[in-house]
């Protein structure tokens, strides 16, 4: 699973978009999920942003800033573009902003990870 952190006024997280898309077609059928988690304080931008990209996975949104805080608080996530990475056996194997799929890095880890 790739839970996939960011927000609809974030430039590097909207150009992953596409890249996601890509690896979601080519790995569901392997037992990929991905689920995104904005954190944008606007209801209204997030569902724009999310209509506009067409991800076609789980989209979730954290309701207040209050949660949103927590929420970076509990899975020490400093900013955004943030991924974690859980394998089948629900160990998080990854956590951090440097993977990206536009650079063929999540697809390197999943190929690992999903044999």
């Amino acid at each position: 699973m790739v839970v996939d952190v960011w927000a609809s006024w974030c430039g590097p997280c909207k150009r992953e978009i596409p890249h996601l898309k890509k690896v979601y077609d080519d790995y569901k059928d392997k037992g990929l999920s991905i689920v995104s988690v904005s954190i944008d304080d606007s209801d209204k931008k997030w569902k724009e942003a999310v209509d506009k990209f067409e991800m076609p996975w789980e989209q979730l949104r954290t309701s207040s800033n209050e949660e949103m805080k927590s929420f970076m608080g509990d899975y020490l996530i400093g900013g955004i573009p943030h991924m974690i990475i859980i394998d089948k056996e629900g160990i998080i194997v990854y956590a951090g902003s440097a993977l990206r799929a536009e650079k063929g890095q999540l697809q390197n880890l999943l190929n690992e990870k999903l044999k």
